[in-house]
């Protein structure tokens, strides 16, 4: 049995989101109003979303763009992706875990040009409180997010410019 299975929203429309729906034991009908006004392309009934025993059952509900699970357009009745899996119906997209609790409530925030989450919006908070005090941070990742990031708090304590480490690359 899956109890808390369900589907975490994670963009839609032009928009990143963080929204949860657990699969309810009657299933769980994914539509319009689980998505972005701004998609245009998703049905007022696009997709169910269903459990049976430890699986997640997709049955595309006569969409008129299609349910595509892993990329893959759904053709038959219904699909049972391994979990976690993609979902997309219309221009949002979704992933299918079997626990949503771990992403319930959690914050998202924009940092700049960044959408932050879960751990990151933990880290950035810590980041925020070293920026104010003027601690010394190191930011290890992806040179374009650090970079993004890093900006956001020279503004935060004044700072004109970044000044590079030397052993940075450059993206």
């Amino acid at each position: 049995m899956l109890p808390f299975a369900g589907a975490v929203v994670v963009w839609s429309g032009f928009l990143p989101r963080l929204e949860t729906y657990r699969i309810p034991a009657g299933g769980l009908v994914f539509g319009r109003e689980h998505a972005d006004p701004s998609d245009e392309r998703i049905s007022g009934i696009h997709a169910e979303l269903t459990t049976e025993d430890d699986q997640i059952l997709v049955e595309d509900r006569n969409s008129r763009n299609g349910t595509y699970v892993n990329g893959e357009a759904i053709t038959s009745r219904s699909v049972v992706p391994t979990l976690p899996a993609v979902l997309r119906t219309g221009h949002t997209l979704s992933v299918l875990v079997p626990d949503v609790r771990p992403y319930e409530h959690i914050p998202i925030s924009r940092r700049g040009s960044v959408v932050v989450a879960g751990t990151l919006d933990k880290a950035c908070r810590a980041i925020d409180l070293a920026a104010v005090e003027e601690e010394n941070v190191l930011l290890v990742g992806t040179a374009s997010i650090a970079r993004e990031l890093a900006l956001g708090y020279a503004g935060t304590v004044g700072a004109s410019s970044i000044m590079p480490s030397p052993h940075a690359r450059s993206s």
